[in-house]
């Protein structure tokens, strides 16, 4: 197993305090991550697919399983264009017919999940949403904690 994180994190880490502000809730959605940011690698990097293990109001954990995986994408992550680049994020929510789409930061890559079927995971702290996404976000947190 690889464990990766942004510096910020790993200072706050490293402080032993629980980083965390809202409680996490396990459910599985599908989600499209694109890279937004100038530079020419990460203009190259087709948007991944993947499947939350976790949501909650301030972020969320995703799994990539190998059938999304290209090698642009391993490359994306094994040259950390995810720390560099925010992350357009488009989460299908069951309650709603259209997704939202907050702005996030990846915080945390995890590489060979032991014991699960991915390949890698990613933490993504949550930057900036629309106030009604993040209304029906909250709705929809509560209906399945």
């Amino acid at each position: 197993m690889f464990l990766t994180q942004d510096a910020d994190s790993a200072k706050m880490a490293s402080s032993g305090r629980e980083r965390r502000q809202h409680t996490r809730v396990p459910v599985q959605l599908p989600v499209i991550i694109r890279l937004k940011g100038g530079s020419s690698a990460s203009k190259n990097v087709s948007p991944i697919q993947a499947i939350t293990r976790d949501v909650s109001e301030g972020g969320m954990y995703v799994e990539l399983g190998e059938r999304f995986l290209t090698p642009a994408r391993n490359l994306a992550i094994d040259n950390f264009l995810l720390f560099r680049s925010d992350l357009e994020i488009e989460l299908k929510l069951p309650i709603q017919p259209m997704p939202i789409h907050p702005v996030g930061k990846a915080v945390w890559i995890e590489k060979k999940i032991p014991g699960r079927p991915f390949q890698h995971g990613i933490a993504i702290c949550f930057k900036s949403i629309d106030d009604d996404h993040l209304k029906l976000l909250l709705e929809f947190l509560a209906r399945v904690s």
